[in-house]
């Protein structure tokens, strides 16, 4: 869980890269993934989720990440985590997304 190293966290830096079902705000998130440049070690820190979407995943979307319906079946949705993910987006320094 993301939020196990919340402190650590603390005046570091973010990069986000997400993979969704589409280009519109109406898409779902499937995938996000975060590096954090953790300030006081100087070292990095990966999370990666997957995410269940709202709607099947299209295959044209599939074709960019090669993520499927079967990769997220499992998975929470986004507005599961999406609180959490906000907490630790809010204590990064800088964020690149």
């Amino acid at each position: 869980m993301i939020m196990n190293n919340i402190d650590s966290f603390l005046n570091s830096v973010g990069v986000i890269d997400t993979e969704t079902t589409g280009t519109t705000e109406n898409d779902d998130i499937i995938q996000l993934s975060i590096m954090i440049r953790l300030q006081m070690t100087k070292e990095n820190s990966y999370y990666t989720s997957l995410y269940k979407p709202g709607i099947p995943v299209p295959p044209e979307s599939s074709a960019v990440h090669f993520l499927s319906d079967d990769d997220v079946k499992d998975a929470p949705t986004f507005a599961q985590e999406a609180e959490s993910v906000s907490i630790v987006i809010d204590t990064f320094k800088y964020l690149i997304a």
